[in-house]
């Protein structure tokens, strides 16, 4: 179990204990490790008061990903759990989840309730959902949901693509998907977190978007490369044709200049998804030591 902590003295410890109360019903070998991120407001002090968690602190504020990295490679299970710090997420969801942790690679807890989220972060997440499913050719339900499950050895690979901060949810599903693992939504509850969040809306949100992009062309450089083209060829035919057929003239230089840069962008992109199909080999190899 991974908890990333950042400035989260007023609910962390009644949320490790809750967390602990429902992994020891189990009956099986399990590891708590609360991971503080160089909180400043005396949380250190509270996870003190919980002795049956495993602490490491970082020494100064990393990011809520960079966390979660240190935890993944500190930790001895098979299995990871990842769940925020916040109190946002039910612990009583666990189980829930672990149903599928055989049969899935990633296991992803999918925020249900609108009423958790502010409207207009809400629906930034609706948009997020929609462009990662395009790009990724499956149904996403939940991009940003930072409560998972994943097998430690496959998510082990894409440590070195996880950003430091809040995005790497969205970066860890995409490339599940993208790698072929098998990947499970699972509708969760979430609460009112305590306290303010700290992601900025305009400011993390262009990041998460620039992440879906460049996770795409890693890993399917068609998926980004193709509809560009296609738009600069159809604008390159487009602008010939009104100017031969409606204004009676010859086409001009910006009807080639359109249609070249689509037949560009798409060469680009073959040689994008010959370079990507080299970093399937090198995670299969990888998978397989």
């Amino acid at each position: 179990m991974i908890i990333p902590i950042y400035n989260e003295k007023e609910t962390i410890a009644a949320h490790l204990r809750d967390i602990h109360r429902v992994l020891d019903t189990f009956g099986q070998p399990f590891e708590i490790l609360a991971i503080d991120d160089g909180s400043d407001d005396g949380t250190a002090d509270c996870l003190q008061q919980v002795c049956f968690a495993r602490k490491i602190t970082h020494p100064y504020n990393k990011g809520n990903g960079a966390a979660i990295k240190t935890g993944i490679r500190q930790a001895k299970g098979r299995i990871v759990v990842l769940m925020d710090g916040d109190g946002q997420h039910d612990p009583k969801d666990i189980p829930r989840l672990l149903e599928f942790a055989e049969n899935y690679e990633l296991v992803i807890g999918s925020r249900s309730n609108k009423g958790s989220q502010s409207l207009p972060r809400y629906l930034a997440n609706r948009f997020y959902n929609w462009l990662a499913t395009f790009v990724s050719g499956q149904e996403v339900t939940d991009l940003t949901s930072g409560f998972r499950i994943a097998h430690r050895d496959k998510i082990s690979l894409f440590l070195p693509l996880l950003p430091n901060r809040f995005s790497y949810p969205t970066t860890s599903t995409l490339a599940f998907i993208r790698s072929g693992f098998s990947v499970k939504f699972v509708p969760v509850s979430m609460h009112k977190r305590t306290g303010k969040s700290k992601i900025v809306p305009v400011r993390d949100g262009w990041r998460f978007f620039l992440i879906i992009i460049k996770i795409t062309a890693l890993f399917s450089p068609l998926r980004v490369f193709t509809p560009v083209s296609l738009a600069c060829f159809a604008l390159g035919i487009s602008h010939a044709l009104y100017k031969i057929l409606i204004l009676n003239t010859r086409y001009t230089n910006l009807s080639v200049l359109f249609i070249t840069t689509g037949l560009l962008v798409f060469f680009i992109g073959l040689v994008s998804e010959q370079i990507s199909m080299l970093r399937y080999e090198r995670l299969q190899e990888e998978d397989r030591l």
